[in-house]
């Protein structure tokens, strides 16, 4: 009985268990009806917990119980599935009369294998037991049937298989890379077996369970001795060394997957314990001649070149360097490490990089060799193994001048005259002229043609230095060679012209085509014309013939069709689906607008569910909600108060809409005798285009008609639209921790600007007044707004400034929280009209600093689109990325790579002004960052020369003036130097 009958009763609540008794219950009757007592008993056994019980009422259950036994297995199985950890001794014994109920090898299997026996602990004799006597074919033919069993989630014991292969009289059965898997993971140590049998036959806990340890601690104590402790587990390497399938397993073990990570576990471990670590334990049997060597260093090579996952790349080199090849296992395998330099990820190549390295020292590698393998160090991006190999060819050019073979070498070294680092440039530069005068001279004029080929890759700010040392093949100054001119990245080229929105839908065929597609995935910012085409589409037809618009979609509304019945029974699990949050996203909203239109879901059931008249703050979470506010109007509206189409659908795919199409359109709802939906209105008034040279016309065609719609639109137009946009910047300070525990995720003050609306007409609706008046206003319940953020963004295209103010946020998140995927509003920022103001700069200074190498690049997209269209202050972003770095909101080393991949793109004006205004800030910190402020200085290096700029700066020219030798202060001189070769313009 339960000590805890309070407990009970309140377990007892949960439906999952007033299910599980109710299966129990049903399954006994049936039982009762068709096999009897025998039954029965097992069944209370398997009830109870009782693997020993259940044992022994399979001895005394006939063949026909059995089998009608099995039949009843599967409704007990699902019920155990929802709460199995609070029922695992009666899962353990349903898996034993499971396999004494199924007779065939098959279907034992099968049971073994199914979804809810994750968690069965139960020893494998045990399980032999409970499977009973059979022949040796039929043992042999379930162990090869378990061993394919695919590898599933925790699974975590083959030693079953081992069990039933011995019983089958046989050594190992065929093995495949699910079995290896398990093999391997079956000894993390996730805990011994609840159920064993003991020498003397009987079934219990390992040790005699937990209260015959007690008891035998309490005599211990009372009779004055130390209590003692279970002997110690044998060591991985025992294991293996008694075990059938390690030559079997380990001929798979390279292929088999999840084994690197297992790998990767042990790495603290193997150093003081190898006997208890794979790595280790697969060293010494090697050692011992148990294993072939050279199969596991064979094998090593090739996981590693044929790519893991990190935690896997990790575990195979672990296990590669704990094998310790020798200088000649190495030699030998050169070949696969050079390999690995090419290709691998930095902490492989880089062990490849020292092998190899050591190999030359030792006069292993040859010169011809070093020279390939210095190609790809210094082809690969990383700057520590191209300053290795730089200094590895040093070494071997001085090496190799007595015997004239330091050509190739030289050549070699001419690789790193395309890596993006200037520094690592001149380094070259360098090397090649310290040993080019040591070249045989009937080699020298091809060798220097050849070098001077390779130089015109070099950076502006190192040509003057390359041409020095290749002497007349290469020209002092870049404007004087056509080769250098034509190497200057253009500038990106003048914003191209808008596309127009898709044309409406032909026919209903081709609607439900769209909502298909938009169904199968969640469509990004570039696919929401498609989205704004089907909302349209669906008020067209509905207009047209509802009727046959509902038969349309019956078919594309099936599959919804259980989730239909549940929104109609309130069944509260179901609700979630039409929650302003969840209907967020243009799937799930066009989801919601097939079960309405085809009649699956009533009007009263979205409207009830969707909460339409709930009233939100303000700012960010008001445009949300007004967003689905909008979707829930077409639901409802598309039958009960049909129009002939959308008043907001977008004339441009950027969402604008031509005035004399707004005209159009509200003369054709006057001819049908329609009236136009609130946001709809409210959305088409956002994005008409002011700046359009039809907007008067489009005003005095509104005032000639008749309602409501038509006045709003001329009066909106006459009064200019939303209004000047006023922007309060401020800074936040750190968040306080909430609680002796809760340490906030941003520990710096954050730059912000809240983007205000103050002069906006009366036409506009309420809810979007609030939206509008601080962008900065959000609510913790809308935290997840930012699946709304294609369907956001697109309702303001031409109020650029009102987008940055509501993407402010979610962007700085990006920076100073280590948020991710934020970054994709600022591609529709960047392509939206209007003026691009404080909002604006500070949302692309954020996304340049942003966490993640994917979101800075949607940054430095945003940044050239603003250069390309004019609308981008090189001014205001230094200025602001200067706060940032001060702020400690943004590391200056993301901002070097974000600068070096826009000058790259072509922006290299732009990047250079943005740089002339950002490092002198920098330089007057009381603490100039020391990283990222070199790599700034070397892209304003190449920028400055490619642009002409001229004129000095006191704070570069104070940093050039110190002695030493620092990267920093070697950049800065370029930097001096390359503005002083012009005069500054008057």
């Amino acid at each position: 009985m339960n000590a805890f009958p309070i407990l009970d009763r309140l377990r007892r609540r949960d439906p999952a268990d007033r299910e599980l008794d109710a299966a129990f219950d049903a399954v006994e009757a049936e039982l009762a009806r068709t096999v009897g007592d025998p039954g029965r008993d097992l069944l209370r056994a398997v009830r109870r917990g009782r693997c020993d019980r259940t044992l022994d009422c399979l001895e005394r259950l006939p063949a026909q119980g059995r089998r009608a036994f099995a039949e009843q297995l599967k409704p007990l199985a699902r019920a155990l599935r929802a709460r199995w950890w609070d029922n695992r001794p009666q899962a353990d014994a349903l898996l034993l009369a499971g396999l004494g109920c199924h007779g065939g090898a098959a279907a034992a299997a099968r049971w073994i294998g199914r979804r809810d026996a994750l968690a069965w602990r139960v020893d494998p004799e045990v399980l032999l037991c409970a499977i009973g006597e059979r022949d040796a074919a039929w043992y042999a033919d379930l162990a090869t049937r378990v061993a394919a069993l695919p590898t599933r989630p925790g699974e975590s014991d083959y030693r079953l298989v081992r069990a039933l292969a011995r019983a089958a009289g046989r050594d190992s059965v065929p093995v495949g890379d699910a079995f290896v898997t398990r093999w391997v993971t079956t000894r993390l140590g996730r805990g011994r077996p609840l159920h064993v049998l003991h020498p003397d036959g009987t079934l219990g806990h390992p040790y005699g369970g937990p209260d015959a340890l007690l008891r035998q601690a309490q005599r211990r104590r009372a009779a004055g001795r130390p209590p003692t402790t279970p002997p110690p587990p044998p060591t991985l390497l025992d294991d293996l060394r008694a075990d059938p399938f390690l030559d079997a397993c380990v001929d798979r073990f390279f292929d088999a997957p999840d084994v690197g990570a297992v790998l990767a576990a042990d790495a603290r471990q193997v150093a003081h314990e190898p006997e208890r670590t794979w790595p280790g334990a697969l060293r010494l049997l090697a050692e011992e001649g148990r294993l072939d060597r050279a199969a596991l260093l064979d094998g090593c090579l090739a996981r590693l070149l044929r790519g893991d996952t990190t935690a896997g790349l990790r575990g195979w080199l672990l296990l590669l360097t704990t094998l310790a090849p020798t200088a000649e296992e190495q030699a030998e395998r050169a070949a696969d490490y050079l390999r690995l330099l090419a290709d691998a990820p930095t902490p492989v190549a880089t062990h490849a990089q020292q092998v190899l390295l050591a190999l030359d020292a030792d006069g292993r590698l040859g010169s011809e060799r070093l020279a390939e393998a210095a190609e790809l160090m210094l082809f690969r991006p990383e700057k520590k193994l191209v300053r290795a190999g730089l200094t590895a060819l040093d070494r071997a050019a001085r090496r190799e001048r007595p015997h004239g073979r330091t050509a190739p070498l030289l050549l070699a070294a001419a690789t790193a005259f395309s890596h993006p680092d200037t520094d690592l440039q001149e380094r070259a530069v360098n090397l090649i002229g310290r040993h080019l005068r040591h070249v045989d001279p009937a080699a020298l004029p091809e060798l220097t043609e050849r070098l001077a080929l390779a130089a015109d890759a070099v950076s502006p700010a190192v040509r003057a230095r390359a041409a020095e040392v290749l002497g007349d093949a290469l020209p002092a100054d870049p404007a004087a060679a056509d080769h250098g001119a034509a190497a200057l990245p253009p500038e990106p080229p003048a914003a191209a012209p808008v596309p127009p929105a898709p044309a409406p839908h032909g026919d209903l065929v081709e609607l439900v085509q769209d909502i298909a597609v938009i169904l199968a995935h969640m469509p990004a910012e570039h696919d929401y014309p498609l989205v704004e085409r089907v909302y349209d589409g669906l008020v067209r037809h509905a207009h047209r013939d509802a009727d046959a618009l509902a038969e349309a979609l019956a078919e594309t509304a099936r599959p919804f069709a259980a989730l239909a019945e549940q929104l109609e029974a309130r069944v509260p699990a179901a609700a979630v689906h039409l929650a302003p949050y969840y209907l967020s996203d243009p799937t799930s909203a066009t989801r919601m607008l097939v079960m309405a239109l085809s009649g699956a879901v009533r009007d009263a059931t979205v409207l009830d569910h969707t909460g339409r008249h709930e009233e939100v703050p303000g700012g960010t979470d008001a445009l949300h909600r007004a967003v689905v506010d909008r979707v829930v109007e077409i639901a409802v509206h598309a039958r009960q108060r049909p129009v002939p189409q959308l008043l907001s659908a977008p004339t441009w795919s950027d969402g604008r809409i031509s005035p004399t199409d707004l005209a159009d359109r509200l003369e054709a709802f006057h001819r049908a005798g329609a009236t136009p939906w609130p946001h709809d209105l409210d959305v088409a008034l956002l994005r008409l285009d002011l700046a359009d040279d039809g907007a008067a016309p489009a005003a005095r065609r509104a005032r000639r008609l008749p309602g409501e719609a038509a006045r709003r639109v001329a009066d909106w137009i006459e009064h200019g639209g939303l209004g000047p946009l006023v922007a309060v910047r401020s800074v936040q300070p750190p968040p306080t921790p909430a609680g002796p525990y809760h340490r906030p995720r941003r520990s710096t003050p954050r730059a912000t600007v809240a983007v205000r609306a103050t002069g906006m007409p009366p036409e506009l609706g309420a809810r979007y007044r609030a939206a509008l008046a601080d962008t900065s206003v959000r609510t913790r319940r809308y935290s997840s707004w930012t699946w709304a953020l294609p369907q956001v963004m697109s309702l303001l295209p031409n109020h650029r400034e009102a987008l940055a103010g509501l993407l402010l946020e979610s962007v700085a998140a990006q920076a100073d929280e280590d948020w991710h995927g934020m970054s994709r509003g600022l591609a529709t920022l960047a392509e939206a009209s209007g003026p691009a103001g404080e909002a604006t700069h500070l949302a692309v200074a954020y996304g340049l600093g942003a966490r993640w190498p994917d979101d800075r690049t949607v940054a430095v997209d945003a940044l050239l689109t603003l250069t390309a269209r004019g609308a981008l202050d090189p001014g205001r972003l230094a200025a602001d990325l200067a706060e940032l770095v001060a702020l400690g909101a943004v590391k200056p080393n993301r901002l070097e790579e974000a600068l070096a991949e826009a000058a790259t793109a072509g922006a290299t004006a732009a990047v250079w002004e943005v740089l002339r205004g950002l490092l002198p800030a920098l330089l007057r910190l009381p603490e100039p960052p020391a990283r990222g402020l070199p790599g700034m200085l070397a892209t304003a290096v190449d920028c400055a020369t490619r642009c002409a700029a001229s004129g000095a700066i006191p704070e570069i020219d104070a940093l050039a003036a110190r002695p030493g030798g620092s990267r920093a202060v070697r950049e800065a001189r370029r930097l001096r130097d390359a503005l002083a070769r012009r005069p500054e313009a008057p």
